[in-house]
């Protein structure tokens, strides 16, 4: 009903923007819900994409987006693009990192999910000097975190590894 009362409204003009954003914003909401618990692959790409479009327009249209809107529809994206693990999308990628990055110049003190998917997604693009920075980041905000310190330092090693066959000497 949602769907068809924002295509009437689209045809017709029929309610006030805010109300339709709002509308748009609850179905992209549930479409993501939807994409997210679903077992069937097919399914849930469809629902993906409905949710992309709803947030999208919802980001397109409003002003200041909350930084909640705006780190939800990053995820979407990068759920989208690693949906099949053998074959990642990296033009889904490439967007789901600058949307993130845009997210991170929008506030004084970004939140944590902002890091936390820049992080997945160099990790999914091989950037293992930019994830040791996001970690060295998130570890200098909240040192107590022990599996971070982990991964910085299987980080460290991989990229000593790279450097030693650079450069063999």
């Amino acid at each position: 009903p949602w769907e068809r009362a924002v295509q009437l409204s689209d045809q017709f003009n029929y309610f006030p923007e805010k109300q339709v954003l709002e509308i748009v914003f609850y179905l992209g909401q549930l479409y993501a819900q939807e994409a997210t618990t679903t077992k069937d692959p097919k399914l849930a790409q469809q629902q993906f994409t409905k949710a992309l479009t709803y947030f999208k327009r919802f980001l397109d249209r409003t002003p200041q987006p909350s930084p909640e809107a705006i780190s939800t529809y990053a995820m979407l994206l990068y759920y989208k693009a690693v949906a099949d693990p053998n074959k990642p999308d990296q033009a889904l990628l490439k967007e789901a990192r600058e949307v993130v990055e845009r997210g991170l110049t929008s506030a004084i003190k970004p939140k944590e999910s902002f890091y936390q998917l820049l992080l997945a997604l160099l990790q999914q693009q091989n950037d293992m000097a930019g994830s040791a920075e996001i970690l060295e980041l998130l570890l200098k905000q909240n040192p107590s975190k022990k599996d971070q310190w982990q991964m910085l330092m299987a980080m460290y090693l991989q990229l000593s590894e790279k450097s030693r066959q650079k450069d063999p000497t």
